[in-house]
């Protein structure tokens, strides 16, 4: 159990628990206090992802960039080396990381898809287009980033085409259809 404990000191103390081989950066900018608790006793890892979605509700984010952990605010993430970039959903980001997403389409229109999404992206993360080829990049946190990933797949089919009359004039149809 946590009570209104200092965000830098709780993430500094986490941080050599559950990732001693990263070293910790934290932006300036990062400032209050966090509270955690559970019902029963839990690991060092199961710590660290309460702690990222506590830090998360705050407007934080925690991006691992090399053999450092950084936390800054959700709005700067994207800009940081820590944001990877995957094409479609291969080597994602983990751990509540932030990251960016480049979905190719082969059967929607990307502008389509855009309105359909963009109520679901996080609200300090983006939904870009490149109509030219027909994909998204969307940066938001893994974990929303896996969740439209399924939904983009399952939007992005073949559309079932109604079948054509085609009126015959100098043919018997049984004929043709041999």
């Amino acid at each position: 159990h946590i009570a209104n404990a200092d965000i830098e000191a709780v993430v500094r103390t986490l941080a050599s628990l559950a990732r001693p081989q990263y070293a910790l950066v934290v932006d300036p900018k990062v400032k209050g206090q966090v509270s955690l608790q559970t019902d029963r006793a839990v690991t060092h890892e199961e710590a660290w992802g309460l702690l990222l979605s506590a830090l998360r509700l705050r407007g934080y984010a925690v991006l691992t960039v090399g053999q450092a952990i950084q936390l800054l605010p959700e709005v700067d993430a994207k800009l940081h080396g820590g944001a990877n970039t995957v094409f479609n959903g291969t080597g994602a980001p983990r751990d509540g990381q932030v990251g960016t997403r480049i979905f190719h389409l082969t059967h929607e229109s990307a502008s389509n898809l855009v309105p359909v999404l963009r109520p679901l992206i996080s609200a300090n993360h983006t939904i870009n287009l490149n109509p030219g080829t027909n994909t998204l990049v969307i940066t938001d946190y893994s974990s929303n980033l896996d969740r439209l990933a399924r939904i983009i797949e399952s939007l992005d089919v073949p559309r079932a085409v109604e079948p054509a009359v085609v009126p015959l004039k100098h043919a018997v149809a049984t004929e043709i259809g041999r």
